[in-house]
């Protein structure tokens, strides 16, 4: 994935998110929503539904955390940090969802579950 087409590789990944991109692409048109509004308004609200219903959804749960992890590991760090900032964090807001996401997050994602630290440095870093 690359933070250039991140809406792209996300649909492609995961198809069932394409109508919520489509919002976002018109209620930002002339411009691209950002990619903190991607995440954040379109791939989170999907994973967190998903894990307060994931024994029937468990396939698509999947899908979705091991899109997280491959942004979780992905070698652009602004990548890295907005999987963090924005789903791991979000998940780290609702305890028992994020327990519950354990046993489908892969290492890179549980590696990087933030600490509230770690996000302000990184989020310092980032304005540099």
């Amino acid at each position: 994935m690359r933070w250039e087409t991140l809406d792209r590789d996300l649909e492609h990944r995961l198809p069932e998110l394409s109508a919520g991109l489509d919002r976002e692409r018109q209620l930002w048109a002339p411009d691209p929503p950002g990619q903190d509004i991607v995440l954040g308004d379109v791939l989170v609200p999907y994973v967190l539904q998903l894990m307060r219903t994931a024994s029937t959804h468990s396939d698509e749960l999947r899908r979705a955390l091991a899109v997280v992890d491959d942004l979780a590991a992905n070698p652009d760090p602004k990548l890295e940090w907005l999987a963090v900032i924005s789903v791991l964090e979000a998940l780290e807001d609702h305890p028992e969802l994020l327990e519950r996401s354990l046993q489908w997050l892969g290492p890179a994602a549980r590696s990087r579950l933030p600490t509230r630290e770690w996000v302000r440095i990184h989020a310092d870093a980032s304005r540099d």
